[in-house]
């Protein structure tokens, strides 16, 4: 006679052989959930997205100096300029992620990148330069960093804090070895070379596996939020009831509005200090491997100062 058990899904089944057809039909039950495939990407895109950093154009600066005599004071107007364009493009890729996902705008901001690089990688004018590394600057900042943490926070909430954490320490990771990666072309072969590697790394890390991985919401498909819990139907519809349905079954506290954030002083002086933070460590690390090198370090030990303070944040991300 056979005895009755149940399987880790709480499933009853008896203990009589299962057929390998049967076998087969039980695995999707066992399958990774696919938020973390979306985390994979995003992180991907993220730690190639060093390719913009000031972290790595600071390895590049004296080679700009030595070949076309570009003052750093003009290749620090190109980056301001940069900056302020993803400012103002922020906005405006917040809410199209808000609407339609992260997919569209990531794969987008790779496309630019890839594309900036190999302009780069060829340019002969300060004009080329102030385009190409202007429209890497607005892409890092509107299509990638905007973006990135939504994605993520969509696909976790019990996990979310974690999952936030690898996607930081992606980036920081990326800071610590694309510089080192730059240097070591720079070194064997032609900084234009390390502008083709950047693009590479860009199109095979970020591009590719957010176009084709990365996803607006589980709910979309009818996916419990953390993999936890029974199938739902595939929501489609953003009536009042099915945003309620869907925060009800996430167990999710309703988001703020843009008006109550704005009204909020918490908000404001976030807002205020990561604006500061980035005014002060923008204008450091963008001359500080010239620096050094003018202060008698070897360019390769100069570049290894830069990576160390990526390292910290890495570590400290985890």
């Amino acid at each position: 006679m056979a005895v009755n058990r149940r399987t880790p899904y709480g499933i009853p089944v008896d203990s009589r052989p299962i057929s390998i057809h049967h076998r087969t039909m039980r695995q999707p039950l066992q399958r990774l959930y696919y938020g973390w495939f979306v985390l994979a990407a995003v992180c991907g895109i993220n730690f190639a997205n060093n390719a913009t950093a000031i972290g790595v154009l600071t390895v590049f600066i004296i080679p700009f100096t030595e070949e076309f005599g570009w003052t750093r004071t003009q290749i620090s107007a190109v980056t301001s300029v940069g900056a302020v364009l993803g400012a103002i493009a922020a906005p405006f890729t917040g809410r199209l992620t808000d609407k339609f996902g992260a997919r569209l705008p990531l794969t987008a901001g790779g496309v630019i990148i890839v594309l900036a690089s190999f302009g780069l990688a060829t340019m002969q004018s300060l004009q080329t330069f102030a385009i190409a590394f202007g429209a890497a600057r607005l892409a890092d900042q509107a299509c990638i960093q905007s973006p990135s943490p939504p994605a993520i926070a969509k696909w976790f909430q019990r996990y979310r804090g974690r999952a936030m954490a690898g996607l930081f320490f992606a980036s920081s990771a990326g800071g610590v070895v694309l510089p080192l990666v730059v240097q070591i072309v720079i070194t064997a072969w032609h900084w234009r070379a390390a502008w083709v590697i950047l693009s590479v790394i860009m199109l095979c890390m970020g591009m590719i596996p957010c176009a084709w991985l990365v996803r607006r919401q589980p709910e979309d498909f009818g996916w419990p939020l953390d993999g936890v819990g029974p199938r739902l139907p595939a929501v489609e519809d953003q009536t009042v009831a099915g945003k309620a349905r869907r925060h009800a079954t996430a167990k999710e506290v309703p988001p703020w509005r843009l008006g109550e954030a704005l009204t909020s002083r918490a908000f404001w002086l976030l807002l205020g200090a990561v604006f500061l933070f980035g005014v002060a460590s923008t204008g450091v690390a963008l001359h500080l491997v010239p620096y050094l090198v003018q202060r008698g370090i070897a360019p390769t030990a100069s570049v290894g100062v830069v990576s160390s303070g990526f390292l910290t944040s890495a570590l400290a991300a985890m």
